[in-house]
């Protein structure tokens, strides 16, 4: 995006056949997979698919979402402020065109703000001028430096909690809410045919005991069966009592 606005805004040959390359060889990194071409088909469908729209949390737009999206409105008024201060030079033009684009992409699915997010952080350190002026007082010093020392420990406590959780891994998966046991009897008894399983234990299972044919798992949510239904539309009408999927 960022190579393709800069040669249309240069109006020129200037740099376009680095940009060109570069553009050709991000697109071929995409098809250096084992699945090649397949993965742009796969995007297409989920993004086209009804059901992933409307049946996973993740592909609803932000603005759904509260405080996520008051937070969301702020950050977008953050960016205004900065394209009405800083938009002078034609090297800026890019950036806050780029910006106000992936803004955009939060508006259409909340897993997309991630790259929002990303483009803010660039944005607000680039050129958002904040100076923290400590106060000579000392008694007027404690508030900026408690309040900072709380929120390094935070980080700091958060994340040791977390690595201590997860020093045993079972232990972790379990306190996760995964199906340990239930794993542990498909094993010891040889099931994993025709296995009806919720969406959210799909990868776990497929990690767990790789031979078992799971209905759906998270890459499947823009799958067709032969015949045209989605996977997804087929786990919803069994989630909501309609049978004759399971059945057949």
């Amino acid at each position: 995006f960022y190579l393709a606005i800069s040669v249309l805004q240069k109006g020129s040959k200037s740099g376009f056949w680095e940009s060109a390359v570069l553009i050709a060889a991000a697109v071929f990194g995409t098809l250096a997979t084992p699945f090649g071409t397949l993965i742009y088909r796969s995007i297409f469908w989920d993004l086209v698919g009804k059901n992933t729209w409307l049946a996973i949390a993740e592909y609803q737009p932000i603005p759904v979402y509260f405080p996520l999206n008051f937070l969301y409105v702020l950050s977008g008024v953050v960016l205004i402020y900065l394209v009405r201060k800083h938009l002078r030079r034609d090297d800026e033009i890019v950036w806050f065109f780029l910006g106000a684009i992936l803004f955009g992409l939060g508006l259409i699915a909340a897993n997309l703000s991630v790259f929002w997010c990303l483009m803010l952080v660039f944005l607000v350190s680039r050129y958002l001028d904040l100076k923290l002026v400590m106060p000579k007082e000392w008694l007027a010093r404690i508030p900026i430096i408690s309040s900072t020392i709380c929120a390094i420990l935070v980080l700091i406590l958060a994340f040791s909690v977390s690595w201590l959780e997860s020093i045993n891994l079972e232990a972790r998966l379990r306190r996760d809410g995964y199906p340990i046991e239930a794993v542990r009897f498909l094993k010891e008894a040889g099931y994993g045919e025709n296995l009806f399983n919720s969406y959210h234990w799909g990868g776990y299972l497929d990690w767990q005991v790789p031979g078992a044919r799971v209905f759906i798992d998270g890459k499947m949510t823009g799958w067709k069966r032969p015949g045209g239904n989605y996977i997804l539309a087929d786990y919803l009408a069994i989630t909501k009592g309609n049978c004759e999927v399971a059945q057949r």
